[in-house]
């Protein structure tokens, strides 16, 4: 549990780790694993389970349980202000997978993102839908698509999208 839609830069959410038992008992186990996320550069958790947003985006955190079989369990979050969305995204190339330093620009509002070595972004303080993005890779053609409503999740704040490059 815990608040994962955050809206400012410093804000925190305690989240919480519960195990359920097959007695059908519970147990906060909130401490008795490895928090981790997937992105640092939009929030940090500490091993307490305090999730801190550092920047605005859309990543995931998750929470294994150190007991054997290891028992995990993992959460979107976004953080954006308060009337625009986040979306996280992954650029590939059919049978090739991520492609790496591929450019993600909204349209509208000219921000952008530069993708990891698997190809994965983020984008945050968005103005509207539909939004439309255009991606560019050196090496690929450029690619215009758009993000509707249908697209986002149900948090009704953050899309996860999937763009594909061909070669030039």
């Amino acid at each position: 549990g815990g608040n994962l839609t955050l809206t400012e830069i410093g804000q925190t959410s305690q989240l919480v780790a519960t195990a359920r038992f097959s007695d059908g008992t519970t147990k906060n186990v909130t401490s008795e694993g490895v928090w981790r996320s997937d992105n640092n550069a939009i929030a940090t958790v500490s091993p307490g389970g305090v999730l801190t947003i550092v920047g605005f985006g859309a990543s995931w955190v998750s929470f294994t349980h150190q007991l054997p079989p290891g028992r995990f369990a993992s959460a979107d979050f976004t953080a954006t202000p308060p009337g625009t969305f986040a979306l996280r995204g992954r650029v590939s190339e059919p049978g090739a997978g991520g492609v790496a330093v591929a450019r993600v620009m909204d349209v509208l509002s000219g921000r952008f993102a530069i993708t990891d070595s698997k190809g994965s972004f983020s984008l945050a303080e968005l103005p509207r839908l539909p939004a439309r993005f255009k991606v560019e890779e050196p090496s690929h053609e450029p690619i215009e698509m758009e993000v509707g409503e249908h697209r986002l999740s149900t948090c009704g704040s953050s899309a996860s999208s999937v763009s594909q490059l061909g070669k030039r």
